[in-house]
């Protein structure tokens, strides 16, 4: 299955955030591949690079591939493991606000999370731009849509202890090396 060659490539890579200390799967990262949640599209109007997973402006090269970008709610961020993941939102048509804001949730949309919403329940996005509303949504992480770009890594400090690197435009997010 994809999964399995997922997981396969990532022992192989050892940094990707399906593995865990010691080659142990990361079981929660697992499921968010694997199952779909069910939650509200809200409205915060976007950050542009930044946000709570510090991409800093522009945001990668891979986000532009996609709809728009989001804040993931607090549980599925997962203390930032989630920034720099893609993920499939789904309007069920439910919900209340302008109904032009609803247009955005009414077909499928191809998420790039760079922001944190705290307030937001597990299954729940705040989408990065204007509107009204709160909609009913489902939300599956799936792979990013990185076709040609190079992985890239950003250069963001370092001390006589550890050097700091942001790697962008990966399928799914790494967050040890």
């Amino acid at each position: 299955s994809d999964i399995t060659m997922l997981v396969s490539v990532c022992l192989v890579l050892v940094g990707c955030s399906l593995v865990q200390s010691r080659g142990q799967v990361n079981q929660q990262f697992v499921n968010m591949y694997t199952h779909s949640f069910n939650g509200d599209a809200t409205y915060y109007g976007g950050s542009g690079g930044g946000g709570a997973c510090g991409f800093r402006n522009p945001n990668p090269s891979v986000a532009a591939k996609t709809d728009m970008t989001v804040a993931l709610n607090a549980p599925q961020f997962a203390n930032s493991l989630m920034c720099g993941s893609c993920w499939q939102v789904t309007g069920t048509g439910h919900g209340s606000g302008n109904q032009q804001s609803a247009v955005a949730v009414t077909k499928p949309l191809l998420v790039f999370v760079d922001n944190l919403c705290p307030e937001c329940h597990e299954g729940s996005v705040d989408l990065g731009v204007s509107g009204d509303g709160r909609w009913g949504v489902g939300i599956k992480a799936v792979e990013c849509p990185v076709g040609h770009l190079k992985i890239r890594y950003r250069f963001e400090g370092s001390n006589p202890y550890y050097i700091k690197l942001q790697v962008r435009n990966t399928r799914i997010p790494v967050h040890v090396m």
